[in-house]
């Protein structure tokens, strides 16, 4: 089987852009069995241009008609949609939760999954960093990426301070007391001759990690390689040109899918071992394959109502309605789908679309 791929929403190293609060990556798990001569035949018949390109076509109802009928005949034709979708914000704030309040490295958190013994669970600890000033969200992402222990202390320190002046002071402590482990947590550290980093000498990680979408990748591999195991098959990842970091995924690729039982620790965190059901990654343009545009109607889609839950001056007309409800529904599949994002945002955009729930439909 083939997985075709594309991303929506990529800013680099600029996490909090206000423009580009979502980062999504997936695409379609085409099927075996299909007549490719007549599917590109039907999607010829619907696009617009020589290219398919969602961002172009969300801003007008006639576009995203056709975004809703190109997604219509992903369904008709069985593709299988696989998806992360990331609030960029939430993320870096569930990491800060990973991180400053790991139990290893920081003796006021209890040795607990849930952090139960404080009455408090780990999403509403990354709420918590969530409130923060966009600045300090900001500064912390970019230095952790840098592995900047002077940058990431003194985003501490500001975050201590907003804590204490906002009357959260308990809360200000403990992420204080992740300062006397902050030499010795690795997820900080900056030594590229460790060689339990199985990616020091095999990847640019300065380059790659520098962007939301690297972590968000190795994701994806997860959930594939999940899926493939699960129904007994080989896929191989078709995924849109991408110069900046074509090196570095396909490094990392490389290394995660190295054996059937390979098990690796990524930002000092166990993960599952990958079953080597992914047999190879290539990079295509776009322009040539209706496949690798069919991941960007699926994508650019998603990211296009996501926005919904951001910004409640975006007005509804019929078009986007009609979108947003097939966008939606197909969370039905939500085994296949890492879904990233705050119940804040998830909560306005199903009263955006007037839906119960964007989980439950």
């Amino acid at each position: 089987m083939q997985f075709f791929c594309d991303e929506s929403g990529q800013t680099g190293s600029n996490y909090l852009d206000t423009t580009q609060p979502f980062y999504v990556l997936g695409g379609w798990i085409k099927p075996d069995n299909m007549d490719d001569d007549e599917f590109k035949s039907a999607f010829h018949n619907l696009r617009a241009g020589n290219e398919v390109k969602s961002s172009k076509l969300v801003r007008s109802p006639k576009g995203r008609e056709t975004l809703l009928k190109l997604i219509n005949m992903a369904s008709e034709y069985n593709f299988i949609p696989i998806y992360c979708i990331v609030e960029k914000r939430f993320a870096i704030s569930a990491r800060m939760v990973e991180e400053l309040l790991d139990p290893k490295y920081n003796d006021l958190v209890p040795n607990s999954a849930t952090y139960d013994e404080m009455s408090i669970s780990k999403y509403d600890l990354a709420m918590m960093f969530y409130k923060l000033p966009d600045n300090i969200i900001n500064d912390f992402a970019k230095n952790y990426s840098k592995h900047d222990i002077s940058g990431i202390i003194d985003c501490i320190n500001r975050m201590i301070e907003y804590f204490d002046t906002n009357k959260y002071k308990q809360f200000a402590k403990i992420v204080e007391n992740s300062l006397r482990f902050i030499n010795s947590n690795p997820a900080f550290s900056s030594d590229n001759d460790n060689t339990d980093d199985i990616f020091s000498h095999k990847i640019d990680k300065e380059k790659a990690i520098q962007s939301v979408n690297w972590f968000t990748f190795y994701t994806l591999i997860s959930i594939l390689d999940d899926y493939a195991y699960k129904n007994n098959k080989f896929i191989s990842i078709v995924h849109d040109e991408q110069k900046t970091y074509d090196v570095s995924f396909l490094s990392m690729f490389n290394v995660v899918t190295k054996g059937e039982d390979y098990v690796t620790h990524f930002q000092n965190n166990p993960l599952r071992g990958i079953k080597n059901k992914l047999t190879k990654l290539d990079f295509a343009e776009s322009v040539d394959s209706e496949y690798i545009q069919m991941a960007d109607v699926l994508v650019g889609s998603w990211n296009y109502i996501l926005k919904y839950g951001v910004d409640g001056s975006l007005t509804i007309d019929e078009s986007t309605q009609r979108l947003a409800e097939k966008v939606l529904s197909l969370l039905k599949n939500y085994r296949y789908l890492h879904w990233m994002i705050s119940e804040k945002v998830t909560s306005n955009i199903s009263n955006a679309f007037k839906l119960s729930s964007c989980k439950e439909n």
